[in-house]
């Protein structure tokens, strides 16, 4: 018995699939992202009518091997003379298509391209921001929203409740995009106490 168990416990972890569906990714994005009011402001804020940039409305979708993201953007940047916004400011869709990888145990991007349905002088100059940013800066820290779903307490009365479960680790190995939703390739270890 002994050596069964000490060879149970010397094997190596395996890594397991979890797929996570666009919607529920939309939802995580919104929550970690996104003010109260839907925004994600990318420069200035809300009480800033001259000298702002703020995108809403995201909306997740596959795109063969990739992350799509569909979104609205408004923006300014201009000086407020007398009362008056003088300078370029608009507002408009955008298409980004952009790998997901790992990146420092979380999901990040590579490889992104953002596409407009006009052009313009200021739109370039967003398109471009803004492919930088998201290539740098996106980040979703999958990690804690697995040890929110894994250690939320069973319901009152049920034969779950009379165990605590623990995220001892958890590993975010790999990522790829399929026509449902991402999948993650993660090695997790959990407590029952």
């Amino acid at each position: 018995r002994c050596l069964a168990l000490a060879l149970l416990c010397a094997a190596p972890a395996l890594a397991v699939d979890v797929e996570l569906y666009y919607g529920a990714l939309e939802r995580l994005i919104g929550e970690q992202a996104f003010t109260a009011e839907g925004r994600r402001y990318v420069q200035g804020a809300k009480d800033q009518k001259c000298r702002y940039a703020f995108l809403e409305k995201p909306q997740l979708s596959g795109a063969g091997e990739q992350l799509q993201l569909k979104v609205n953007f408004s923006g300014k940047t201009a000086l407020d003379m007398f009362g008056h916004c003088v300078g370029l400011g608009d507002s408009f869709d955008f298409t980004m298509q952009a790998t997901p990888i790992v990146r420092n145990g979380a999901m990040g991007l590579a490889d992104v391209s953002i596409s407009v349905p006009r052009d313009s002088y200021y739109i370039r100059r967003v398109r471009q921001a803004l492919g930088a940013s998201f290539a740098r800066d996106f980040k979703i820290e999958v990690r804690d929203q697995a040890r929110r779903l894994l250690e939320q307490p069973a319901p009152e009365g049920s034969e779950q409740a009379q165990f605590s479960r623990e995220l001892a680790r958890f590993d975010l190995n790999g990522i790829r995009a399929e026509p449902s939703g991402l999948v993650l390739v993660v090695d997790f270890g959990l407590v029952v106490k």
